[in-house]
């Protein structure tokens, strides 16, 4: 189908700090089926598409496409060439207005899209679609969404070069001064109050699945979530917000650390706020490696984890820290800087929810002294914290 306007929403389930997640339940749909739910409201949309990757790992969001009866294409280029995904999507379709939609956003709002939509076919001339900016120190609630002409799409691949411009689109835009700019208006209650309504982490998702269970007790289950009334809640509960208030956001090329967590298995579930505190305050690519025989130890659904093989010299991994918590005759043989006892660190204490209540500052810090007195050349310090 060519002409009219296509959304393509980009999933991966290989998130570094929520593996999986856009298959996480709310409410009884999957996460991606929200975002699908959500684009049928968009008046101005003629086609919706699902743009994954083709390995392995990515097959059930394929599978949940097929049963949903949604369009879906699995890209076979490089995983982190999301431009490219998007363009192989874009080429077959050949739609006049291109709706780029994150995978991880399940409360894009339908009429604002469709505004922004309806601004681009309104300007002949326009290369993207933008909400009027709102007034100065304040920032709109809306996250995952860009809307651009077919014009503005091609302009946008042919000036994404650059690993960190194929993966995050539409950062190879910003500050440009010759775009043609095609402005919609928007409600001042979406500027009122801002919070990150993305998921990215266990806390995002905590917070999500909270949102929607508060809706679908109050409403039917053929409505969908609205972003007005989770303003007001946000205004309303501050309990509500505290979910997720503390967690970070990666910024576009920045590296995080990357941290390894080692246990026995009795003792894995204490390290678990540990490791999802690492991820939301610090950004850390957290990796749990667990030791033991039997099953799996409860809990790891939503971490990257893996068991320890036999006579694995864990010790050796590259990580730019390795935290252990495991009986001396697992424990290193020697002393490696980036290899630390937890037991000697005050990580543990600095990851519960009250020590977290005021941002996890003091987590941050710790880390950062960590790392830095593990630094041996390529392994690096936390960026962002002082």
């Amino acid at each position: 189908m060519s002409g009219g306007a296509l959304a393509v929403v980009a999933a991966r389930l290989n998130s570094s700090r929520l593996p999986g997640k856009q298959l996480l339940d709310l409410a009884g749909k999957p996460l991606i089926e929200r975002i699908f739910e959500r684009l049928e409201r968009v008046p101005s949309l003629t086609q919706a598409v699902l743009a994954t990757t083709a390995d392995p790992y990515n097959q059930p969001l394929v599978s949940w496409a097929r049963t949903a009866g949604r369009a879906w294409v699995a890209f076979a280029g490089a995983v982190d060439d999301l431009v490219g995904r998007i363009d192989a999507v874009v080429q077959a379709r050949d739609p006049a207005w291109i709706c780029y939609v994150c995978g991880d956003s399940p409360l894009i709002e339908p009429a604002t899209i469709d505004r922004l939509l309806r601004a681009l076919a309104a300007d002949p001339q326009a290369d993207v679609a933008a909400l009027e900016p709102p007034p100065a120190g304040r920032e709109y609630i809306h996250e995952g969404v860009l809307v651009l002409s077919r014009q503005g799409w091609q302009r946008l691949v042919a000036l994404s070069r650059s690993p960190a411009e194929r993966e995050h689109v539409g950062v190879v835009l910003r500050g440009r001064g010759d775009l043609h700019y095609a402005w919609a208006a928007e409600a001042a209650l979406f500027w009122r109050y801002n919070h990150r309504i993305s998921v990215d982490t266990a806390a995002d998702y905590r917070f999500m699945a909270e949102i929607y269970r508060r809706w679908y007790a109050d409403h039917p289950p053929q409505s969908i979530v609205s972003l007005a009334w989770v303003v007001a809640e946000l205004e309303r509960d501050p309990a509500l917000v505290a979910i997720n208030a503390h967690v970070r956001q990666k910024g576009v090329g920045e590296r995080p650390p990357q941290i390894s967590l080692v246990a026995s298995g009795e003792r894995v579930a204490p390290l678990l706020p540990l490791a999802r505190a690492l991820q939301e305050v610090v950004k850390a690519d957290v990796q749990l490696l667990w030791s033991g025989s039997g099953l799996q130890p409860p809990g790891l659904g939503q971490l990257h984890h893996r068991p320890l093989g036999e006579g694995e010299r864990w010790w050796e991994g590259e990580a730019d820290l390795l935290l252990y918590d495991l009986p001396t005759p697992l424990a290193p043989p020697t002393r490696q800087p980036h290899v630390v006892a937890l037991a000697t660190t005050p990580l543990v204490a600095l990851a519960t929810p009250a020590a977290l209540a005021e941002g996890g500052e003091p987590l941050a810090v710790a880390l950062q002294q960590l790392l830095v007195a593990t630094g041996d050349g390529p392994r690096q310090a936390l960026p962002g914290v002082d």
